[in-house]
């Protein structure tokens, strides 16, 4: 595979280090994706870090009114929500977490059980910075990839939303 890792993640994109100075804990403005029925938002658009820390990318969603979105979770075919992210600056990526759990349902759009998020959900995805990352600013840039479907219609809608943020390594 090239530098390019996929890791689950769902949409909503919130940013968040631990020790990130007061001033940079502004979040961005809410944004609606373009075609998924979904908002999002960058809550810490700026992380500092050293080379080899750890960060925690939280990615929050939050679905419109009849809407779901699917979990980081794979089951049966049903397309689970992804990451894509350009391993530049990172050394590792474990398995996504996401909160709340997901509710397990019967889905209409596949006849089958799947994982779903009716309401604002949160991805946390762990990223080990390498180690020997020159110290400096970086634009880091994600692919989130989603489905949501409506419950009354049964309709669904893919899309692909770009997840940026810097990255000031100290």
């Amino acid at each position: 595979m090239s530098n390019i890792h996929l890791h689950s993640i769902l949409f909503f994109a919130t940013i968040c280090l631990l020790a990130i100075p007061s001033s940079m804990l502004q979040a961005q403005e809410w944004k609606n994706m373009n075609r998924v029925k979904a908002k999002f938002r960058v809550v810490k658009p700026i992380i500092q870090a050293k080379a080899g820390e750890k960060i925690f990318v939280e990615v929050e969603v939050e679905p419109f009114e009849e809407w779901y979105i699917y979990s980081v979770k794979e089951r049966n075919g049903v397309p689970a929500t992804m990451l894509l992210l350009d391993m530049t600056v990172a050394e590792d990526l474990p398995p996504t977490k996401e909160t709340p759990p997901p509710t397990e349902s019967y889905d209409e759009a596949f006849d089958d059980e799947a994982f779903k998020h009716y309401k604002q959900v949160t991805f946390t995805q762990v990223i080990t910075l390498k180690k020997k990352l020159k110290k400096g600013k970086y634009n880091v840039e994600m692919t989130l990839q989603i489905q949501t479907c409506n419950n009354t219609t049964g309709q669904c809608v893919k899309d692909e939303m770009p997840i940026r943020y810097e990255l000031v390594v100290k």
